[in-house]
């Protein structure tokens, strides 16, 4: 009868051993979720951003086109008036002379 109240005892002891083993193993499982909530929630904001700069990118770079085009013709328009400014001053000037 004592061997078998000692081999109760110790099975007692192993439950216990195993239910606190599988309370920490739990606890940790939960904060491993916690943890991947978190960086999921941290990836999603990732992304809206990298979307966001990638959209703000492509606006920039048709700013950037329009500008280059508006510099050409203002560039071409400015030329245009310089040279008949210069054939302007040309003809001006032979006539005061």
């Amino acid at each position: 009868l004592n061997v078998i109240t000692r081999a109760v005892s110790e099975i007692n002891d192993m439950n216990t051993g195993i239910a606190a083993a599988a309370a920490q193993q739990s606890a940790a499982t939960h904060d491993i979720n916690d943890n991947i909530i978190h960086v999921t929630a941290a990836i999603n904001e990732l992304s809206t951003t990298a979307q966001q700069t990638t959209s703000d990118g492509g606006d920039l770079s048709q700013t950037a086109a329009m500008l280059q085009t508006l510099t050409k013709r203002f560039g071409h328009l400015n030329a245009s008036n310089t040279s008949k400014n210069a054939n302007t001053e040309s003809v001006h000037d032979t006539e005061l002379f």
